[in-house]
């Protein structure tokens, strides 16, 4: 391609960004268009729930710009210039297209919030980064965002949104949506096919991170591969009768089998797509606080025990996340209050307050 031509190229393809942009902001309904990145995949699928799960509750349309980066791993997504919910039909480029849309966006949102315009009779921008500490959420219930939804195009950045009925209410189209691609599906069955060794067994996903955790919260949740093995010895301990306990190990690090002596385990492939849904197919996750397996968790319907401390584990501490909100929600209901909105962590530590958001892959 010569010079002229790639110019060319790049003038037409922001053409076509922009002409979507404008068609996009002529809708009959309010569009919401997410349009700052938070964190790593499962911190920006989180947020992606629980505006789907709004969307589909207060029937605005949801634009997630933001979330360019992974769209080509999610059937909906991938062929979506704008990550779209509902789902759509187009075409696009790929990941520069998605860039340069999210681009397109952000620089005009600079600007506005230099000038401090937050708001014009068709806009609206909530930017909770901006006014609200770590600890505290943005009710997506509340009278603030029932108010910006008056206007045609609603503009949000920031990670800690939450409307957990909703995430209860609309699991199932949250999760449809979100589909990954078939092709991670086959490889983490594989996994999980593998980590079974063809026996009935109870099988474990253990969710060791440990690379960036030696430095997050200076070390809080950086447990040694000892640490882990003993755990996973109390597994054995706690649900080995009277089928077998066997592990799927997914870290972030190269690990070798004799670490883990006297243990059945299987290692993930190192690509995270198949590791989250291989975690997601097991019969229950051990790991540290991490919106990973919080993902796995939810979208599997399977039982998670958080490693907030070494404390002793007990049958009971594993509880499905969907099952958290339901119980967090229902609790609520009865008693004609409102949810806590603070970080999802706090649905999986029990007596004591949230230990913050940012901990996702």
């Amino acid at each position: 391609m010569t010079k002229t031509s790639t110019k060319d190229h790049i003038a037409a393809c922001q053409s076509s960004a922009a002409l979507e942009v404008i068609k996009e902001a002529q809708r009959a309904q309010p569009l919401v268009v997410v349009a700052h990145p938070s964190g790593r995949l499962c911190n920006r699928l989180w947020l992606f729930a629980n505006f789907i799960g709004n969307s589909c509750e207060y029937g605005y349309d949801l634009a997630n710009i933001a979330f360019y980066e992974y769209a080509e791993h999610f059937e909906n997504l991938k062929d979506d210039l704008f990550c779209r919910f509902p789902p759509r039909p187009g075409t696009t480029s790929g990941r520069y297209l998605r860039r340069l849309l999210f681009e397109l966006v952000r620089w005009p949102l600079r600007a506005f919030s230099t000038i401090r315009l937050v708001s014009t009779p068709v806009h609206s921008h909530v930017d909770i980064r901006r006014y609200r500490g770590a600890e505290r959420a943005f009710d997506l219930r509340g009278v603030e965002w029932l108010s910006a939804l008056r206007k045609r195009v609603v503009f949000v950045e920031g990670l800690e949104f939450r409307d957990w009925e909703s995430l209860v209410k609309y699991r199932r189209e949250i999760l449809e949506f979100l589909a990954p691609k078939t092709s991670y599906v086959g490889a983490a069955m594989m996994l999980v096919g593998k980590a079974r060794a063809g026996t009935e067994c109870v099988l474990c996903g253990i969710h060791m991170r440990r690379g960036d955790y030696k430095r997050h919260k200076s070390g809080l949740w950086f447990y040694s591969i000892e640490q882990y093995a003993a755990k996973m010895r109390e597994v054995q301990e706690l649900f080995g009768s009277p089928k077998p306990v066997r592990f799927l190990v997914c870290s972030d690090e190269s690990l070798h089998q004799d670490a883990f002596q006297g243990l059945p385990v299987a290692f993930g492939s190192g690509r995270f797509m198949e590791e989250l849904l291989a975690l997601s197919q097991c019969d229950m996750i051990l790991g540290p606080p991490s919106s990973f397996s919080a993902w796995a968790s939810f979208y599997g319907d399977v039982p998670l025990r958080f490693l907030f401390d070494l404390a002793p584990l007990t049958p009971d501490s594993f509880i499905p996340v969907v099952e958290r909100l339901r119980r967090r929600t229902d609790s609520a209901a009865k008693r004609g209050d409102t949810l806590p909105h603070s970080g999802f962590l706090e649905l999986c530590q029990d007596g004591s307050p949230c230990q913050g958001p940012g901990t996702g892959v």
